[in-house]
């Protein structure tokens, strides 16, 4: 048997929230777009469970980019990923009541330099409780 184009998804931590917020880098995007990738779906998996396993959990989906483009652009478009994460959530069966989305941009950068490294570390989406 032959495979083309497989992907193994790795490094997904084990406790999924600590400290009330999921940190991931694992949600993928095109440059420039809001359609969610489909190597994004296991990190997905992982906050439905949690949300599954704690009914009456709330959560805000936070959406960053770098700082590469015009502020405003990078604005609307983290906006536009936090809400597609959250629309596979419903699609997925979770309930819109149980979450909310913030689109940062460039304004909460984690890491401060201005390498590649950096600006990838930037472009993340953060899950955090606000009610458990």
């Amino acid at each position: 048997m032959l495979l083309k184009n497989f992907r193994l998804a790795t490094g997904f931590p084990v406790s999924v929230f600590e400290n009330g917020k999921f940190i991931t880098h694992n949600i993928k995007f095109d440059v420039n777009k809001s359609v969610l990738k489909p190597e994004s779906i296991a990190a997905i998996n992982q906050v439905k469970a949690y949300l599954d396993k704690h009914p009456s959990a709330k959560i805000e989906i936070d959406g960053h980019t770098d700082s590469d483009g015009p502020e405003e652009a990078n604005v609307l478009l983290s906006q536009l990923r936090a809400d597609a994460v959250k629309n596979q959530l419903i699609s997925m069966g979770i309930a819109s009541d149980r979450m909310t989305t913030k689109g940062y941009g460039e304004a909460a950068p984690i890491d401060k330099s201005n390498t590649p490294e950096a600006k990838a570390n930037n472009r993340r989406v953060e899950f955090v409780i606000i009610q458990n």
